[in-house]
């Protein structure tokens, strides 16, 4: 079996982030149990919440995968682009609230996509299979941004991320109250983001 870690899903907004959030601490309790090998791709979900004046960028939102041998050599990586779903299709739990402010963004796997993990699954239960033990592994889902406006809000960005998977009733919390301005690096918005469009 492979130890998989789950990552911080940030709105990295076009930058790299250069610190890691603190994950929710009920986000790691509902998520305690999730293994990415054995759960249905059909019913993960990913939530984000930005400020209003930020859109995520089509294809930007991606869920990346990692196997590698303990210590990291041998290893393989799969990023996988998710789709926007409308918030009113989803039908899988409750939608999370956004804060006042921010706009809700909900994403799945789309066909195409979902036949590509199911592919590096099998790669990866023949890897464990050939060395139990001998692997660990990480799921990360990040998401890049643009403006839809010519500026951002003052004050905070805060960002707010969930997950939802066959294992939650409800999506789970991953980051929340995250302030994404610190990852401009005192870059007029414009110019670390991009106008969307």
């Amino acid at each position: 079996m492979t130890v998989y870690r789950m990552g911080a899903a940030l709105l990295a907004v076009s930058l790299v982030a250069a610190s890691c959030a603190q994950m929710a601490p009920a986000g790691l309790m509902a998520m305690k149990d999730f293994d990415p090998l054995t759960a249905d791709p059909v019913r993960l979900r990913a939530a984000v919440a930005a400020p209003a004046a930020i859109a995520p960028k089509p294809e930007g939102v991606r869920l990346d995968v990692v196997h590698a041998r303990i210590g990291g050599a041998d290893r393989i990586a799969l990023s996988l682009a998710l789709e926007a779903i409308p918030a009113t299709a989803d039908g899988l739990g409750r939608t999370p609230r956004a804060r006042a402010g921010s706009a809700l963004h909900l994403f799945r796997l789309p066909p195409k996509e979902i036949e590509r993990l199911r592919a590096f699954r099998e790669t990866v239960a023949t890897r464990n299979g050939r060395e139990p033990g001998a692997w660990s592994g990480s799921l990360t889902i990040t998401a890049a941004g643009c403006l839809l406006s010519d500026r951002l809000p003052d004050g905070p960005l805060l960002l707010d991320t969930w997950i939802k998977t066959e294992q939650t009733p409800d999506y789970a919390p991953l980051i929340q109250g995250y302030d994404f301005r610190r990852d401009l690096a005192g870059k007029p918005a414009v110019e670390a983001l991009g106008a969307c469009g």
